[in-house]
């Protein structure tokens, strides 16, 4: 008998609409992003691919969630912030 089961990778791909978003996203001197990695235990990745921010975790809520938050924080417009974060 065989029992389901759930294959995930490490990884999810964002993707970015335009490049000076992702600038955004990172901030100054990289704050929004070590904020973000260090809240959710992840890793960001941005210049792995063109219009694309790769996420990487062991957990997959903290995962989702990171992948989330940048979706969301694609879309804000005016500055990103880490309390926007």
């Amino acid at each position: 008998m065989c029992s389901p089961t759930s294959v995930e990778t490490r990884s999810v791909h964002v993707k970015v609409p335009k490049d000076h978003i992702k600038g955004k996203i990172v901030g100054k001197e990289g704050k929004n992003i070590k904020m973000l990695e260090e809240a959710l235990d992840v890793y960001i990745v941005f210049n792995d691919l063109p219009n694309v921010i790769s996420v990487s975790a062991f957990q997959l809520v903290n995962r989702r969630t990171a992948q989330r938050t940048l979706e969301k924080l694609i879309k804000t417009r005016g500055d990103i912030t880490e309390g926007l974060i």
